[in-house]
């Protein structure tokens, strides 16, 4: 383990930044949540949401981790600790104990918190296609998937039990249920030992290894194997891919506009000025444009006494054009929203959303065609299918044609 001394101070400095880096996105979580209740969404549904669950996680585990870091920092500050002394003196402090049960439970949590940070990133990569690939499958799968997990964990912990009770007295893999439960997911991988488990217990040791393969691993694992196959199939065909040009193009084109000297200094004043996001910004413009498409496409009450649109007005058939969403924005504030965004930014929010829109109107047209074309050869398929049994079964006649041939070819060979 480490001691803090003087020779740390550099590091320790940075400690300090990084915590309070921490508690801007502690600031920045809570006030997501007051953006949420300000646009009454429901709260329960936000916090239950996996990535703010995620987020909820990772700030919590840096908090508690700095707390034991700080703790670190005054226990070492309080010890007087010198190598030589202890050397002559041949006495172990206590205290040390105390550091190294601090410094260590670091070490842990931070390992921990260190795969929720990288898990994050696939938060930021759903916003690229190609990347999101992993992210959209599970999504696709989740409801399915917790049923036939949740069975797996319940037949994988039901075996352990039953091999912590067989074995659990000779084998050392089987000692505990915990390491029970970890010898059978391994035992999933292919690592087990059955000569062991044999010679413990002759009768019963082919029973429950052969019941655990074959509940486990030929039909739960496979099963859900099956999930996730099906669901990424869904998802590979609902994704378009964009060629790799045209998003090499798009990424320097938001580079120009992003990094304008007008966008970062409207941006800097923004955040530091006043403490305010984009992101909040936007919303905020959202719900003008909400309340601008509502203006303009009133809904009627039908016979049933539904609120519904009129034909040709559908959420789907409704349509804006720049200058009314520019004017749209405007208007927010007596413009002061619009002169906090900037011209330049918002006419990039408006680029992006034509090229969005012309993006799910390109993959509409190319799932439709996929479409057509799956249900013409299935047509095909179903019109054709006597005479392709008969183009099967052209090779096996031939063959027993030739044979035929060659028996009445070594008959005239006799006769002659």
């Amino acid at each position: 383990f480490a001691l803090w001394t003087e020779a740390r101070v550099g590091q320790t400095t940075l400690d300090f930044f990084f915590f309070v880096f921490i508690l801007y996105y502690i600031g920045d979580f809570v006030a997501d949540a007051r953006r949420q209740s300000r646009r009454n969404r429901p709260l329960l549904r936000h916090f239950l949401n996996s990535w703010t669950i995620l987020e909820f996680l990772n700030l919590v585990l840096f908090l508690v981790s700095f707390g034991f870091r700080f703790a670190w920092y005054a226990r070492s500050g309080e010890s007087d600790v010198k190598i030589d002394v202890m050397a002559k003196s041949g006495r172990y402090p206590g205290i040390l104990d105390q550091i190294e049960w601090l410094y260590m439970i670091q070490v842990y949590i931070n390992s921990c918190n260190v795969v929720l940070t990288f898990l994050k990133l696939l938060k930021f990569l759903r916003l690229n296609k190609r990347m999101n690939i992993l992210t959209a499958t599970l999504s696709d799968c989740q409801d399915s998937i917790i049923g036939v997990l949740l069975i797996f964990i319940l037949v994988v912990l039901a075996f352990a039990v039953t091999g912590n009770t067989l074995f659990g007295t000779q084998m050392y893999e089987y000692r505990t249920l915990s390491a029970s439960f970890s010898t059978l997911m391994r035992m999933l991988m292919g690592e087990f030992d059955y000569e062991a488990m044999k010679r413990e217990n002759r009768v019963l040791a082919g029973m429950f290894f052969w019941g655990f393969i074959i509940l486990g691993l030929f039909i739960l694992l496979n099963f859900l194997i099956g999930v996730i196959s099906e669901s990424f199939g869904n998802v590979s065909g609902r994704t378009v891919p964009e060629p790799l040009d045209r998003l090499l193009d798009k990424a320097q084109e938001d580079f120009k506009v992003l990094f304008k000297f007008d966008v970062m200094k409207k941006w800097f004043l923004m955040r530091v000025v006043r403490c305010t996001t984009r992101e909040s910004l936007l919303e905020r413009c959202i719900d003008v444009v909400q309340l601008w498409r509502d203006e303009n496409y009133v809904q009627i009450e039908t016979e049933d006494g539904e609120m519904e649109y009129k034909e040709g007005e559908a959420p789907e058939d409704q349509t804006i054009t720049r200058h009314e969403f520019l004017g749209a924005i405007a208007t927010v504030n007596d413009g002061q929203i619009l002169e906090d965004l900037g011209v330049d930014y918002t006419r990039y929010i408006w680029n992006h959303l034509v090229y969005e829109f012309h993006r799910s109107q390109e993959a509409e047209q190319l799932q439709g065609a996929m479409r057509r074309q799956a249900a013409f050869e299935r047509g095909c398929k179903t019109a054709l299918a006597d005479k392709i049994k008969i183009v099967d079964q052209f090779s096996q006649r031939m063959d027993n044609l030739n044979s035929v041939l060659d028996h009445m070819k070594s008959i005239l060979d006799r006769v002659n």
